[in-house]
Formats: C-alpha cells, sequence, structure tokens
C-alpha cells in the first residue's frame, strides 16, 4: 500500500514537473505586467527569476571558457550583477523587439553580449591610442 501511494505521489510530482518546465518561459507581456505590478510578490518572484537566469548564463559563459571555448560575454573583473542590473539589460533591448510573445530570455543574453563584448586588450589598446 505504501509504495503504491509513493510512486503515485512521484507520478503526479513528474507529470506536474512537465507541465511547469513547458509553461515557464517569460514573454515581454508578462514580464512588463509583473514588472509593473502593484504586488510585492510579482516584483519578488520576476527578480528571483531574473536572477536565477542571469546567474545561469554567468555560469555556462565560464563553463564554456574553462572547457576551451570562448565566453559567450564578459564581465569585468570586480563587478557584480544583480536583479536590477539584469533588469535593465532587458529594458534595453526591449525596443529591438516588436511583438509582445517574444520569450525575455534571449534578450538578457543578447544585452549581456552586447553590454560586455569580449575584446581582446590589445584591440581595447589600440582603440584608446586612436582615441587619442
Amino acid at each position: 500500500m505504501h509504495k503504491k501511494i509513493l510512486r503515485h505521489s512521484l507520478l503526479v510530482a513528474c507529470i506536474s514537473f512537465i507541465f511547469i518546465c513547458q509553461t515557464f518561459a517569460m514573454n515581454i507581456e508578462a514580464y512588463n505586467k509583473m514588472k509593473n505590478s502593484d504586488k510585492t510578490e510579482n516584483k519578488i518572484v520576476l527578480k528571483a527569476y531574473i536572477r536565477g537566469l542571469g546567474t545561469g548564463y554567468r555560469w555556462s559563459s565560464s563553463i564554456n571558457k574553462a572547457k576551451g571555448g570562448k565566453p559567450f560575454f564578459c564581465l569585468p573583473a570586480k563587478l557584480s550583477l544583480n536583479a536590477e542590473n539584469y533588469i535593465s539589460i532587458i529594458d534595453g533591448q526591449l525596443k529591438k523587439y516588436e511583438s509582445n510573445e517574444t520569450p525575455i530570455e534571449p534578450l538578457l543574453y543578447d544585452g549581456l553580449v552586447d553590454v560586455f563584448p569580449c575584446v581582446k586588450t590589445d584591440k581595447l589598446k589600440q582603440n584608446a591610442q586612436q582615441s587619442n
């Protein structure tokens, strides 16, 4: 009897997880609603989601670099980003997209690549010399 209840609970959990995973991509419309909501809970959920998304992108970039690939973007050494920074980056990308159905996840990725491009030190020095 106990095993049957355990199997049933596990099955319900797995099915629930599948539905949750398939439906939780946040589009621009949902992002704007949560961001502009009067409910504190919505803003907390949005910040937690965005912070997790940004942290995942940072880890992915670092892991790719550690495995011999190129990082996706290059944060300055002493810069620590938070949810507000990520939200600001997403907001800067919104004007590039017309559809409210566009997911925000690639907006943050594209924004990180735009704001923190990986430029070789030689190019930076050359650009600084040209501007002087």
